[in-house]
């Protein structure tokens, strides 16, 4: 029950989790792309400048969407089960020897929490009520007979609210590091931004 309750909190924040941010590639890259069939193809990045966002689609795989005019390119990657990619704060240290990528996968992921003031205000709301309908009902006969009944109808209104935002801040920073000469021949910014609204008050919606 532990693993289940731990593999749904994983996939529940991997789904919030949306980085947008900018890649620059040194020289033309060559990543192995994980198809959803499980199988395995090579995707080419070529050296230059693209807006990029980055996202964990599973517990155990992420993607990058490299945006060009009319032709993205789209890799997914597998992360091994032994190695983690923290999700909220650390270091991140994927040799290509464990991804079987061409690259080690370097970086780190940091995350800042805070909130704003309190905001008194009012909102739109619906609530329902309760109306007698009535219709006849006649037999073959032609005796006839009302019947009635009580229906739900929803009305809308106004009602009192106060109430905070959430805001978790989170930046994420990578680097394509090539075996062996440690030479950086790709790097990753991005940054995620997630608010919540929480309220405090709600009044009666009348």
């Amino acid at each position: 029950m532990r693993n289940i309750l731990l593999a749904s909190t994983l996939l529940l924040l991997s789904s919030c989790v949306n980085f947008k941010g900018t890649f620059n590639s040194y020289k033309t890259l060559k990543f192995v792309h994980s198809t959803v069939f499980g199988n395995s193809k090579t995707k080419t990045v070529p050296a230059g400048t693209y807006a990029t966002k980055f996202k964990f689609t599973s517990e155990d795989k992420m993607k990058l969407t490299f945006e060009r005019e009319g032709d993205d390119i789209e890799v997914k990657i597998k992360l091994p089960t032994d190695r983690s990619f923290p999700r909220e704060r650390g270091a991140i240290n994927l040799p290509a020897s464990v991804t079987g990528q061409r690259y080690d996968i370097k970086g780190f992921i940091d995350t800042r929490y805070s909130q704003s003031g309190m905001t008194r205000s009012s909102e739109s709301c619906t609530y329902t009520v309760y109306q007698r309908s009535c219709s006849t009902s006649c037999d073959s006969r032609g005796n006839c007979r009302q019947i009635c009944e009580r229906i739900p109808v929803n009305r809308y209104g106004r009602q009192d609210v106060e109430f905070h935002y959430k805001y978790t801040d989170r930046d994420l920073k990578l680097e394509l590091v090539a075996p062996g000469n440690e030479s950086i021949v790709g790097d990753y910014r991005g940054e995620d931004r997630d608010v919540e609204k929480v309220y405090t008050y709600q009044g009666r919606c009348f």
